[in-house]
């Protein structure tokens, strides 16, 4: 099937198809390098928080050079249910925006109706 391209014009188009496919797969490198980084960082502000937390909470006198075994029991306690509470928040925010977007074509059929 001829489209009326000289050899110049396969090759350039040739030409442009391999950039395309580049920029697309480092699209795709830069769009999970940035997943990643933002993953990266909302751990370590999550880490950050939890440890700040629970060492206000917890950590008490200053006078030893290691954490007494009520301190050190503290903040096992004090790290696993702020974890099991974020781990449950996020379950429930999951499902929550499940349900709005089985809601919203829904709401915008609705809403489309209305304005007829």
């Amino acid at each position: 099937m001829n489209i009326g391209l000289s050899q110049h014009g396969y090759a350039a188009l040739a030409n442009s198809e391999r950039i395309f496919k580049s920029s697309v797969k480092k699209m795709s490198n830069t769009l999970t390098n940035e997943a990643h980084q933002r993953s990266l960082k909302d751990f370590l502000t999550l880490y950050n928080t939890i440890s700040e937390y629970c060492f206000s909470r917890c950590i008490s006198t200053f006078n030893e050079r290691f954490a007494t075994q009520t301190e050190t029991s503290c903040v096992d306690v004090c790290t696993s249910n702020y974890v099991q509470y974020n781990q449950m928040f996020m379950f429930k925010f999951v499902d929550h925006q499940e349900q709005r977007k089985q809601n919203l074509p829904n709401s915008v059929i609705q809403e489309g109706g209305n304005e007829t």
